[in-house]
């Protein structure tokens, strides 16, 4: 008896400080996102990425010859 008595305030106990928690809660950093691109200058980054690609697998392969 007693025993759930102890387990009940502990749970209220809990459940008051995660109350407060929310009520409060610690600060957060400030989410920073890249600069957004137009269309144009994306698609041509993601050229140059497989232009990149490219050259170094067919620079592998040839050293590898």
């Amino acid at each position: 008896m007693m025993r759930n008595t102890l387990r009940r305030s502990l749970r209220n106990i809990l459940i008051g400080m995660g109350s407060i928690l929310d009520l409060c809660p610690a600060p957060r950093k400030e989410l920073q996102f890249p600069p957004i691109k137009t269309d144009e200058e994306a698609i041509a980054d993601a050229w140059q990425k497989v232009g990149d690609d490219l050259s170094v697998a067919m620079n592998k392969e040839i050293d590898d010859a």
